[in-house]
């Protein structure tokens, strides 16, 4: 028997069970004697503009698209593979507010992997040419040096989404996918209201955390708010910790959430996962969320599961999108529309204090959010939409010229990563403080 307490002002909602032990239920779920990867393939991307020498990945003089304002100086510029068509956009980006770039260097001079959320993944192997081995990952993760683990929505002919996810390993240029190894909840010929789209985490031994959901209410008409389109289903998200052959080695039910949508899962260095959820049901012709929102802790260890409701000013008919952690802090980009356009647009970022657990926004001046991370000190770099301008601590240090976007941002130690995109041309760039 479940007891659910009611929070006080300063408390989470917290979730036990009578014995005082693990307030979740845990089913393990059965291991299939075959293995369920299958190779899917390997791409090849158009061939790339520079070559390798003795092994180095060298380093172009300049970049394009981009000017520093003073303060920073360009320390490396990679060309990379251009992923699309000519008859298509000339600019790539990360999906907004959804999840992190993904990042590897091998060497200061040399990169392994790129990935931008909603985007494309980059591999450049020891002697070999740049890749691009996915044009369409969701999310992605680095296992170790050589392998990561990522995400995908199959699309169909007619370019609707069929319902089918896909958990993907990455392996050098050897790609193998799966079927998403867990229940999911979608609205057929709509897409899905949860699953890879949510994000994926890495654990300890290399394995991965990731989303699913079991429907307790289905899908119904979105006639009650005179809206065209349906209401997605709500449902019992489910946190499963899978191996990179895609083998459930644990599988957590969340009975005590009913939810319409969850979003933004990541590991923090304690082990333990947080992610979004929104508790109303999902428009799907308009892509509103209909209920409040709020944020999730939940420990694999403890079973331990505390839910944050966003203060109603801020989180009403919204989803928290990318959610980082540095050190007492949770931030979270929020992604919402009060007059019901342009949804899905992250427009600025929240700071919750695991310590009082009070909540604060991050003001951001000049339009709203497209992508944003961490530096190791905690602070903020952020790509502002309108201008299309990086600013560092609220300091604007680059800004991209007409025709051009960044489309993902990443830092690690005293370097900030960009990948810069336009007029069918993308490199990834470093600066620093001069």
């Amino acid at each position: 028997m479940w007891k659910r307490y009611a929070p006080d002002k300063t408390s989470p909602k917290a979730f036990t069970n009578r014995r005082g032990d693990v307030g979740i239920k845990l089913t393990l779920a059965a291991i299939a004697s075959a293995v369920l990867v299958s190779a899917c393939g390997t791409f090849y991307a158009n061939t790339p503009t520079r070559t390798h020498q003795g092994g180095r990945n060298p380093v172009t003089p300049g970049v394009t698209g981009l000017t520093l304002t003073g303060s920073y100086a360009v320390r490396a510029v990679w060309p990379l593979p251009w992923p699309y068509p000519p008859s298509a956009p000339g600019s790539i980006v990360a999906a907004p507010g959804s999840a992190p770039v993904t990042l590897v260097m091998r060497s200061p001079s040399h990169w392994s992997w790129v990935a931008l959320p909603g985007g494309s993944l980059w591999w450049d192997g020891p002697g070999r040419e740049p890749r691009v081995l996915a044009t369409a990952v969701t999310a992605t993760i680095a296992v170790n040096a050589t392998r990561v683990m990522g995400s995908n929505q199959t699309v169909s002919t007619n370019q609707t989404m069929n319902g089918k996810n896909n958990l993907v390993a990455f392996q050098g240029p050897i790609v193998h996918r799966v079927p998403w190894p867990i229940p999911i909840s979608g609205v057929q010929g709509y897409g899905l209201s949860v699953g890879a789209s949510s994000g994926i985490a890495r654990t300890r031994s290399g394995r991965t955390w990731i989303v699913g959901g079991t429907v307790v209410k289905p899908a119904i008409p979105a006639t009650a708010y005179q809206d065209p389109g349906l209401l997605a289903p709500l449902f019992h998200p489910i946190l499963a910790e899978v191996t990179s052959s895609g083998h459930v080695m644990r599988q957590v039910v969340l009975s005590q959430l009913v939810v319409g949508g969850v979003s933004g899962l990541t590991r923090a260095p304690d082990g333990s996962l947080w992610f979004g959820i929104n508790t109303g049901r999902y428009e799907v012709g308009t892509q509103i969320y209909r209920g409040p929102t709020e944020l999730v802790h939940w420990s694999p260890s403890t079973g331990r599961l505390a839910v944050y409701p966003v203060p109603h000013a801020w989180g009403h008919e919204a989803l928290l999108g990318q959610i980082l952690t540095e050190g007492s802090t949770v931030w979270a980009s929020l992604q919402y529309s009060p007059d019901g356009s342009n949804s899905g647009r992250t427009t600025f970022l929240l700071r919750f204090n695991t310590s009082s657990h009070g909540w604060s926004a991050y003001p951001v001046q000049g339009g709203s959010i497209d992508t944003w991370t961490l530096t190791p000190t905690g602070t903020v770099v952020s790509v502002v939409h309108a201008g299309g301008s990086l600013a560092i601590a609220h300091h604007i240090v680059a800004r991209v010229q007409p025709g051009y976007v960044v489309g993902g941002v990443v830092a690690q130690g005293p370097r900030v990563y960009l990948v810069v995109s336009g007029h069918h041309r993308v490199q990834l760039v470093a600066i620093s403080p001069k």
